[in-house]
């Protein structure tokens, strides 16, 4: 069941599925985030012109033209004279009156005591336009109330509309809440629904907005008006701005008020939402990249039809579909099918010998015990050199030696390689295949009368992997190991390549372990030969792997150095270090390793200079241990940096000394304070008369120079009282305390102290 699972999986991550998934999902998040929505109302709007048709008589518009304010002043007029726009409209037998101009409070009061009385007069209340206002926080939306005077006899609308990025009014805002108000829009007050619904309608733009009729107050106030308002609604406009309608163009304002009214008085809409769509499109798409040409070209002339028809009828009824993400879905894998066919060429074989070429090896279903072979003909490039105008002919006899083999279904790649599937067979039985295919081709070819022999190289892959491309190249990797051992066949061993990938995956997987805790620093003390104890300490990075155990030093610390990402391990280790020395006391020493790529950085002195202030440490208590050899492959970087150090007060340790390459001059030169003599001479210097004088002769001359002593190493009673006598400063190693986590070290300094006390 496990390995039926995991065939599954292989597949479904296939690089060609990989494609089909990925695109899936982003078109389902740019679903759920509202990115298709544009297209639908592109869609929506174009569907609207097989539908056209009047509007009900429901609705009127008075304007307040250039005539109306030649003759009786610019908008606003004084609100008598509205108020007897409103007795005239009741007169011509108005339904209801809606003003989008907002009326201010405290202005006009005689005005607008008379206008009251009107509004309290009429068989219907008025309705009246409020406003809102973003507040300085940019989320707060703040009422603009018209004149409560006015607004106690009227019904009060929100007089703003939606307008999308194109400048076109879409969407129908039913209205809004603010400050605990729902305050309905005017287009949802005049066709009556003041009711707040969760989602908003679409303006239908079906409806021509010319059959709107639109009258001049002018004329309505001189009573020229006959049944043009006779049982309507009207909407009273004073607003000389624009807005953009489909088809139209540009219009007066109210016109977005009038079209969405007009929508609303003609019914509810059904939203289905984009879901039904989208299911249809990735049905659509899964045939597409999965089936065959015919089938794909039939599922995709069907979802064509479909995605045309459907959305059209469900217009006729008012209910709108979404269908944009489902043909963003088809038309991304159409585009990736089509793409991937010219990537590939129409033909999936080789021209030389007609074979199947290996790009066919992606459309293989390996077997669970089926095993992949490769041949490599090694001299192929000589040969085909040789034998340019005959290159057919020396293929089609090397086709034919396989053909003798007994191989059935022979892929043919370049530069001579050749592959193959072969069911599941015993060892003896494979053993047996491979032979007699190696004494085919030991026998000389002949072409075109000339002996051609053949230097052959085969590999085997019998892994589990599902992908045959994958197992191909690793038969092939096998082919050369073949080679180099001299040889017939190998198997291909998976333990190398595994160790490979490690490698590869090594410094990403150190950055995680560093955030996630895997990567600590152990301490090891070092004692003062001189005051007779414990001074200080070297901090040492150590990683413990979840998988692997416990990674050593030498195998991590290069990769990040050669890699040029040493920086977030060597700050670590010193945010860690400099925690523990300021726990210790003033009197205590701390060591650090240091790169020899973080003198290439020009920030590190600064940021080292930062790092001891926040942990409150002085610089004299800090040591960096800098290797010798790496110190004089990077002078130039290092002196400068140097400089900065010996300014802030670090001390710098030559470590390691010994094993590099310096010379007195150079030691000179270098501002450093301390040298620290490698473990080779001192593990052994109570045994070897050589490394004694040597350890010796460098403790006198590193004094000469003005530079303490560290020794490492020491592991033996008799090399620390060797040490003691040379005059050595510091001695560290085993024999004083081996390397320990920080709360073990914590305890040893403790005991050490009670020791001492």
């Amino acid at each position: 069941m496990q390995q039926a699972f995991t065939t599954v999986w292989h597949r479904a991550i296939d690089r060609k599925n990989r494609v089909f998934i990925w695109t899936s999902l982003f078109v389902l998040v740019l679903t759920i985030a509202g990115g298709f929505q544009p297209l639908d109302h592109l869609f929506r709007t174009s569907r609207s012109a097989f539908f056209l048709h009047d509007a009900k008589p429901k609705l009127a518009i008075v304007v307040v033209d250039d005539a109306s304010t030649n003759q009786f002043g610019e908008w606003p007029w004084p609100r008598h004279d509205i108020a007897k726009l409103v007795t005239a409209l009741d007169e011509a037998g108005a339904k209801r009156v809606a003003f989008e101009h907002i009326f201010a409070p405290g202005q006009d009061r005689t005005g607008t005591a008379e206008l009251a009385r009107v509004f309290q007069s009429l068989p219907q209340r008025p309705i009246i336009a409020a406003g809102y206002e973003i507040g300085n926080a940019g989320a707060q939306r703040k009422l603009k109330w018209p004149d409560p005077q006015l607004s106690a006899h009227a019904q009060v609308a929100i007089s703003s509309v939606p307008i999308s990025y194109v400048g076109y009014v879409l969407d129908i805002e039913n209205g809004i809440t603010v400050n605990g108000h729902n305050v309905p829009s005017i287009a949802a007050a005049i066709a009556n629904q003041p009711k707040l619904r969760a989602r908003d309608a679409y303006v239908d733009y079906s409806i021509r907005p010319g059959s709107i009729p639109q009258v001049s107050a002018r004329d309505v106030l001189a009573g020229r008006v006959t049944d043009q308002l006779k049982g309507r609604q009207v909407l009273i406009s004073s607003s000389r701005n624009e807005v953009l309608l489909p088809r139209t163009g540009s219009a007066r304002f109210v016109m977005a008020h009038a079209m969405s009214a007009a929508t609303l008085m003609e019914g509810q809409q059904r939203h289905v939402g984009p879901w039904p769509g989208l299911v249809l499109g990735f049905a659509t798409s899964w045939l597409i990249w999965f089936q065959r040409r015919r089938v794909a070209i039939a599922a995709l002339v069907a979802a064509g039809l479909v995605s045309f028809f459907i959305p059209l009828l469900c217009h006729l009824q008012r209910t709108y579909v979404d269908i944009a993400p489902g043909l963003a879905v088809v038309g991304a894998i159409l585009l990736a099918r089509l793409w991937r066919r010219y990537r590939r060429g129409s033909e999936l074989t080789n021209p030389l010998s007609g074979l199947p070429n290996l790009l066919s090896l992606r459309d293989c279903q390996l077997a669970d015990k089926d095993i992949v072979l490769a041949l490599h003909i090694r001299n192929y490039p000589a040969l085909a050199a040789a034998l340019s105008r005959c290159e057919d002919k020396l293929i089609a006899q090397i086709v034919q030696r396989f053909q003798g083999a007994g191989v059935e279904l022979l892929f043919h790649g370049d530069q001579g390689v050749f592959c193959w599937i072969s069911a599941a067979r015993s060892p003896t039985q494979l053993a047996e295949h491979l032979e007699a295919l190696h004494n085919l081709f030991r026998m000389p070819l002949l072409v075109e009368g000339r002996q051609v022999d053949l230097t052959l190289a085969c590999g085997l892959d019998d892994s589990d992997s599902p992908n045959p491309q994958e197992r191909f190249a690793n038969a092939l990797v096998a082919a050369g190991e073949a080679a180099k051992a001299g040889l017939r066949w190998k198997v291909h061993d998976a333990a190398p390549q595994d160790e490979a990938e490690w490698q590869m995956s090594l410094l990403g997987q150190l950055d995680a372990a560093i955030d996630h805790g895997e990567v600590w620093v152990a301490y090891q003390a070092k004692y003062d030969l001189v005051a007779g104890r414990v001074s200080g300490a070297e901090a040492l990075a150590r990683w413990s792997h979840p998988q692997r155990g416990s990674i050593a030093p030498d195998e991590f610390i290069p990769v990040a150095e050669i890699s040029g990402r040493i920086d977030k391990l060597t700050y670590f280790v010193l945010d860690q270090a400099l925690a523990l020395a300021a726990k210790m006391g003033p009197d205590f020493d701390m060591a650090v390793n240091l790169s020899a790529q973080m003198f290439s950085r020009k920030d590190f002195p600064e940021k080292l200079a930062l790092l001891l202030v926040r942990h409150k440490v002085a610089p004299q208590n800090l040591t960096l241990e800098i290797t010798e050899s790496a110190a004089v492959q990077s002078e130039a970087d290092m002196l400068s940096t140097l400089t900065a150090l010996a300014e802030l007060g670090v001390t710098v340790s030559i470590d390691d000394y010994g094993t590099g390459y310096s010379t007195l001059e150079y030691l000179r030169k270098i501002q450093a304070q301390e040298l620290k003599i490698d473990r080779s001479f001192v593990a052994t210097m109570d045994r070897n008369r050589s490394d004694r004088l040597l350890v010796n002769a460098t403790i006198k001359l590193a004094h000469s120079l003005g530079h303490s002593v560290v020794a490492e190493g020491v592991e033996t009673k008799d090399t620390f009282n060797m040490l003691r006598r040379m005059g050595c400063d510091k001695a560290q190693g085993y024999y004083i305390a081996r390397p320990v986590p920080q709360a073990d070290f914590v305890t040893f300094m403790e005991n050490a102290a009670a020791r001492a006390a």
